[in-house]
C-alpha cells in the first residue's frame, strides 16, 4: 500500500510540476492534463479513503493530501460514512416512479 501511495502522490506531483513549468507547447499539456486528472483520481481513491494504514493519525494526515487535490476530507466522510441528507418529495423518483405505476 506505502507503494502505491509513493507512487501516486510522486505521479501527481511530477506531472503537476511539468505542467505550471511552462516549459512545453499547448498541444503537449492535454495529455498531460489528462494524466494528472487520472493521478489525481488514484490518489483520491488509494489515499484519501483513510485505509491507508491501522494508525489513525497517519490516514488522517494523509487525509489532508484531498485538500492540495481539489477534494474536501469533510465531505468524503459525509458521503463515505452513511450519513444522507432527506430528499424532498418532489426530487424523490422513487416515490415518483411508484405513483406512475400504480
Amino acid at each position: 500500500m506505502w507503494g502505491k501511495t509513493v507512487f501516486f502522490l510522486s505521479g501527481f506531483t511530477g506531472l503537476y510540476m511539468i505542467i505550471i513549468s511552462g516549459s512545453m507547447p499547448a498541444w503537449q499539456l492535454l495529455p498531460l492534463a489528462a494524466g494528472l486528472g487520472m493521478f489525481s483520481a488514484f490518489v483520491g481513491f488509494n489515499v484519501c479513503h483513510g485505509v491507508l494504514s491501522g494508525n489513525k493519525k497517519v490516514n488522517k494526515l494523509f487525509g489532508f493530501i484531498c485538500n492540495l487535490i481539489g477534494a474536501n476530507p469533510y465531505v468524503l466522510s459525509i458521503t463515505h460514512n452513511g450519513f444522507t441528507i432527506p430528499t424532498p418529495i418532489f426530487l424523490d423518483m422513487t416515490r415518483i416512479w411508484k405513483s406512475l405505476r400504480a
